[in-house]
């Protein structure tokens, strides 16, 4: 990293500007060393110099953040969004390691729910299914809410199998969320 600082130095005394691709780069080098502070350094200079941030500038700030501090990982989050970027897999994976990593299955649980209606957003039903199963696999439930959506958008992409795999496996952990048979009935339609 040191050697990458200076190679910028002399680019820089040449009379070049770093790009948001240097910037990206080195944020990325200090977020494999999860030196956090740097990487919001580089960051917050990469804003005053009015470079606008991509997504791949948020993929190791928020990796390198959510292995330190949970609140800092979700606020880059929120500004992320708020930028009008996307998150992808890489940046929930990097939010689901914080929660998991500091023990909060209510906020895993919200973050699935994100991750979900950025699927659902883009009709990707599918992927939202790959999520799903991440979660149940791990032990976490969704509630009957996000499962009625899950299996509408399922079945409407023609994914009748893994809709009645969510139905069965919602019926067989017995939700506390699923307060009548009718939200049964309603999923497995």
């Amino acid at each position: 990293m040191i050697e990458a600082e200076d190679l910028v130095s002399q680019i820089t005394s040449c009379g070049y500007n770093p790009d948001v691709i240097t910037y990206n780069s080195l944020i990325s080098g200090y977020s494999n060393v999860v030196n956090v502070q740097k990487c919001l350094s580089l960051y917050e200079n990469l804003k005053k110099l009015s470079i606008k941030p991509t997504l791949n500038t948020y993929h190791p700030l928020i990796s390198a953040c959510s292995e330190e501090d949970m609140l800092l990982a979700d606020y880059l989050f929120y500004e992320m969004l708020g930028m009008g970027f996307s998150p992808d897999g890489v940046v929930y994976n990097a939010i689901i390691h914080s929660y998991a990593k500091y023990g909060d299955v209510q906020i895993l649980q919200k973050a699935f729910a994100l991750h979900r209606e950025g699927h659902c957003e883009r009709k990707d039903f599918t992927g939202a299914y790959v999520w799903y199963r991440d979660m149940a696999d791990n032990g976490f439930l969704l509630n009957a809410c996000t499962c009625n959506k899950l299996t509408a958008g399922l079945r409407r992409e023609g994914r009748l199998r893994e809709a009645q795999i969510v139905c069965s496996e919602m019926k067989v952990k017995l939700m506390d969320d699923w307060s009548t048979a009718d939200d049964l009935s309603a999923v497995a339609k």
